[in-house]
Order: structure tokens, then C-alpha cells, then sequence
């Protein structure tokens, strides 16, 4: 594998990383706000109360991660 590949191939490592992290952010917000105290009657039910608040969400309360993390260069 050549120096290239290899960095190509890291880059995609660390962009999937990021995106699980982000989804576990995301889970994080809907599991707190909505599902912890949650009584659900039906899947449909569930669905349609995520989907509302999903829409809530992004309306109101939506805005970037701060991320907190300064990065360390990865030794290669």
C-alpha cells in the first residue's frame, strides 16, 4: 500500500468515526428528551413521535456541536 492509500484510507477511518460520533450525539438528544420518560402504545405511535419531534427539533432547538476536542495529529 503506498503512503497515499494508506492517508486516503485513514481519512475515510476518521470521517466514519465522526459520523458515529455525531449519531451518538444525536441518539443521545432523542433517547433524553424523548424516550426516557416515553409510554408508547404502538410502534406507530413511537414512530409518529419521532418523526414530531425530529421536525420540533430542527425548528427550534437545531444548531451545530461545539466540539470541545482540540486534536492531537495522529504519528503515522
Amino acid at each position: 500500500m503506498q503512503s497515499n492509500e494508506f492517508c486516503d484510507a485513514l481519512g475515510g477511518i476518521i470521517k466514519t468515526l465522526l459520523m458515529a460520533q455525531l449519531g451518538r450525539c444525536w441518539f443521545g438528544i432523542l433517547s433524553r428528551r424523548l424516550l426516557k420518560r416515553g409510554s408508547f402504545t404502538s410502534t406507530e405511535v413511537l414512530n409518529q413521535r419521532i418523526l414530531a419531534f425530529i421536525e420540533f427539533f430542527n425548528a427550534t432547538l437545531a444548531k451545530p456541536f461545539r466540539w470541545t476536542y482540540i486534536g492531537k495529529p495522529l504519528l503515522v
